[in-house]
């Protein structure tokens, strides 16, 4: 039916565009759940079957109360009764989760860069030989 095939295609989409942490900010989600499903990657949709990848690492998030909880939320989403399946692998790359880990990464480089360059801090280092202290710098969000 149409309506089956259109929901098929919204999903596929957001496989195919990357668009899985969207998808998962626009859900009410229980914070365990949401961080099951920030962990994983989808891979593909077919007949209703939604599967996604997730890593050894992230296996213990899989409880039957979070499997439930989100396919019971990705199926109201769209409208259609979905069942998810798991695949556990050694490693899974590009979730929303390590996705986000990289971004606070790469912030908190660029917030020690600035402090190191700052022309104050450079003075107080050179007048007073004055140290950042290590970890003391976090980024403004």
């Amino acid at each position: 039916d149409k309506e089956q095939a259109r929901r098929q295609s919204l999903l596929e989409e957001v496989i195919e565009d990357d668009d899985w942490g969207r998808l998962l900010a626009s859900l009410e989600l229980a914070p365990m759940v949401r961080e099951l499903a920030s962990n994983c990657q989808p891979e593909k949709h077919e007949d209703g079957l939604l599967v996604l990848r997730l890593s050894h690492r992230h296996e213990t998030l899989r409880s039957e109360t979070n499997v439930k909880r989100l396919q019971q939320a990705l199926s109201e989403h769209y409208s259609e009764a979905l069942r998810i399946d798991y695949v556990v692998e050694d490693r899974v790359e590009d979730t929303p989760a390590e996705k986000a880990k990289r971004r606070a990464e790469q912030a908190q480089i660029r917030a020690e860069a600035a402090v190191e360059s700052d022309g104050v801090v450079q003075s107080l280092k050179d007048r007073f030989n004055a140290v950042v202290v290590p970890g003391s710098v976090r980024p403004l969000n």
